[in-house]
């Protein structure tokens, strides 16, 4: 609780005013206690002092995230959605027809959460159905400083292909909307993924020596499970690691230390 000083009103009344509170407050406060005071008045006042507010919330969001976006890593496209052609029984059984790669939402998520956390985002999605049956995801970008900021919600048919049942084509549909409102708010580059790329790898990329012991300490210092960190990063050992990848491993390890303060 702040400390309080006091004084005596005209009346003998005695009134408690917090020393280090916020001014404006204050202020409201003090002018409370009068009793010819227009209450009117004060609801505008305080509508100056509550668009104030907000006008700070916005500056610290935008500020935040211009300092976040450059630090979010470009995603694997891990995901792989086939299309087949039916067979002579109509099921789409047969040899694949159409395939794409794309990023799974739990990757994403999974590599950018260490960056927001350290940068004060959450991440959240407001699904619905209109009155059509038409499936809408909203995704929510907010701030610890109180700014939020909503996507466009686009109308989604159920996601039908592939023979999928009822329930699925929801499913689907509702994983749709999640990863690519994700994606937009975000600002997401993703890329498909190159599985030999650690044989191609010349040993002049590799993390150094140097950059090899700060990694070994920061696993120690935050306990995290060396194996399921390498999993997490497709790295197959870590005296492998791309070169390219440091800072990114280290800035992930670094806001896990962070956090556990």
């Amino acid at each position: 609780m702040s400390a309080l000083s006091k004084h005596v009103e005209p009346k003998g009344e005695v009134i408690a005013h917090p020393t280090n509170a916020d001014p404006f407050l204050a202020m409201i406060s003090h002018a409370a206690s009068d009793p010819n005071f227009d209450i009117e008045k004060m609801r505008q006042l305080v509508g100056i002092r509550n668009e104030e507010l907000a006008r700070q919330a916005r500056v610290a969001f935008d500020s935040a995230f211009a300092e976040m976006q450059p630090k979010l890593p470009v995603i694997d496209r891990n995901g792989r959605i086939e299309i087949r052609k039916k067979d002579k029984d109509g099921e789409r059984n047969g040899d694949v027809q159409q395939s794409s790669a794309y990023a799974l939402w739990a990757d994403i998520k999974d590599a950018c959460n260490p960056f927001m956390l350290e940068h004060g985002f959450g991440i959240s999605f407001r699904p619905k159905t209109t009155a059509d049956g038409k499936i809408v995801v909203t995704c929510i970008l907010s701030h610890r400083g109180g700014h939020r900021e909503e996507s466009d919600s686009i109308p989604m048919q159920h996601d039908s292909t592939g023979s999928k049942n009822a329930v699925q084509a929801v499913g689907s549909s509702l994983s749709y909307g999640t990863r690519y409102m994700g994606i937009m708010m975000l600002g997401i580059v993703s890329k498909e993924h190159d599985d030999d790329g650690n044989k191609s790898t010349p040993p002049s990329v590799f993390v150094s020596d140097e950059q090899l012991k700060e990694l070994e300490q920061l696993i120690k210092e935050t306990g995290t499970d060396k194996a399921k960190f390498l999993t997490y990063l497709k790295e197959p050992a870590l005296d492998r690691m791309a070169a390219s990848k440091f800072n990114y491993a280290k800035q992930a390890l670094a806001a896990k230390k962070e956090a556990a303060k």
